[in-house]
């Protein structure tokens, strides 16, 4: 028989074992619950772009904190602080932010830097991930192009697009000349007369508006765009900045000529051109000032075809940049994603805000009120084909001509915009000539590369994606 002590610690343990199993089925329970119940009582803090086709979804933020039960708070900068907030605030590895804004040509540097969650685990568990989300639905290029380094996926593409030209309808006609219908129609040489001949000082009236000042904005209008309309089909998507052994190659006769031939646009271009980021540019078009534009198809919803804020709504049309001398076209990508920190202390609330934003189930709704989600389904969608013309075009950009090395995923991109955008401003405002830029160019870049490693053979370099886009083209859920 036991003794009153021993039942006491059968009891005991008996009374412990059954608090386990509670714990554990509670946990399951739990686990169990609906994505929308499992988070309620939840913050999380998300640094976010102030760009308009973004900001369209944290002013929707409501609904999820509703549904879900889960409050989001979102602090706004614009671009050039942002990058730099985010990487200080990633630094201190505080897990004060759970999710940011990150620019595609940003993904590098902050996975490098480690400061990034891969994102694969929580897009192909069906536990944590709704089929509204529908991973595959996502055009390829604008997937791996905004999330992917080295094979690992980190950043959930919500504004990928590419560039282009915005047209005046009426001042073509006026003019006489014809509005291209298609990329196969509009040549650097149509473009150049079209400039020449819409350009009417008298009138206030200029045939080009650009970015073309130094940073960040003139890399995508420049360099993604003209730098390749001018090189030859062996050549194009190849070796326009670096070689096969890291070799700088910007400095090259065919990506002299473009210079050139962009700087010979800037006599048809509003006074003050020197200074044009996106700000001046869009509203240069926006008070009727230019006949054409530079523009990016994620933010012509709410830029460009917003009649509350420009006199050119409803009376423009929108084309892909213009096929080059050997008939090669643009391959420029650009892309807003949304990235989780690494120390995020609520990854699974962060998340589901994610895929909640990200959906496939609100992607028609936000890019018919100004956003623009690069998927499949909304590419297709003929409501959205009726009220956005122009996403036919982007949809076939996107799909066989975009190339999201353009701008290389490298974490010193950042430092090589600034040398490409230096002496390219430098030309324009008729300082140096455009061979003096390149060569500019050549020297920074090259010690840029230098003291990044490249030249170190004992040192591992990443892969050099650009020249394969079968890469590119993987799957969205193939990743790591």
């Amino acid at each position: 028989m036991k003794s009153k002590s021993g039942w006491r610690k059968t009891v005991a343990i008996m009374a412990i074992a059954g608090l386990i199993v509670s714990l554990a089925f509670g946990v399951a329970y739990a686990e169990k619950k609906p994505i929308t119940e499992r988070y309620r009582g939840t913050t999380i803090r998300v640094m976010g772009i102030a760009f308009p086709h973004i900001t369209q979804i944290w002013r929707m933020k409501g609904e999820f904190e509703q549904e879900y039960g889960i409050k989001v708070i979102v602090d706004e900068y614009p671009q050039d602080q942002l990058q730099q907030l985010s990487l200080l605030e990633s630094a201190q590895h505080t897990g004060n932010v759970d999710l940011i804004s990150v620019d595609c040509m940003w993904t590098a540097s902050f996975a490098d830097a480690g400061y990034l969650e891969p994102l694969m685990k929580y897009v192909n568990d069906p536990d944590m991930t709704l089929p509204a989300f529908d991973a595959n639905d996502f055009v390829p290029r604008a997937w791996s192009g905004t999330g992917v380094i080295e094979d690992v996926f980190y950043n959930v593409p919500m504004g990928a697009s590419s560039a282009g030209h915005a047209m005046r309808k009426d001042y073509f006609e006026a003019a006489g000349l014809e509005v291209p219908k298609s990329r196969a129609e509009w040549t650097t040489d149509k473009f150049y007369d079209a400039a020449q001949k819409l350009t009417q000082p008298e009138k206030g009236i200029y045939g080009f508006a650009t970015n073309s000042k130094r940073g960040v904005e003139t890399s995508f209008t420049w360099w993604s765009v003209w730098a390749y309309l001018f090189q030859k089909p062996e050549r194009w998507c190849k070796d326009e900045l670096l070689g096969p052994n890291w070799e700088v190659t910007v400095d090259h006769p065919d990506t002299v000529e473009s210079l050139r031939f962009f700087v010979s646009l800037k006599p048809f271009c509003p006074p003050g051109s020197e200074n044009f980021g996106y700000d001046e540019t869009v509203t240069a078009w926006q008070q009727g000032r230019a006949a054409i534009a530079w523009t990016y198809g994620s933010l012509i919803g709410a830029h460009f075809e917003n009649p509350e804020v420009s006199k050119a709504a409803g009376n423009s049309v929108y084309v892909p940049a213009p096929l080059g001398p050997y008939g090669m076209g643009s391959p420029h990508f650009g892309s807003w994603g949304i990235a989780m920190n690494k120390d995020s202390r609520n990854k699974e609330a962060a998340w589901a805000f994610i895929q909640w934003a990200c959906s496939r189930d609100l992607a028609k709704r936000w890019t018919l009120e100004g956003g623009h989600t690069p998927r499949h389904s909304v590419y297709r969608d003929p409501e959205v084909l009726k009220a956005q013309p122009y996403m036919d075009w982007l949809y076939d950009h996107m799909l066989h001509w975009a190339n999201p090395d353009t701008r290389p995923m490298l974490p010193e991109w950042s430092e090589i915009n600034e040398e490409l955008t230096l002496f390219q401003n430098k030309a324009w405002i008729g300082a140096i000539s455009a061979e003096e830029a390149l060569k500019g160019m050549q020297r920074g870049i090259e010690i840029l590369m230098r003291e990044g490693g490249y030249y170190d053979p004992d040192l591992k370099k990443p892969v050099q994606q650009w020249r394969n886009m079968k890469y590119y083209d993987l799957n969205p859920t193939g990743w790591k």
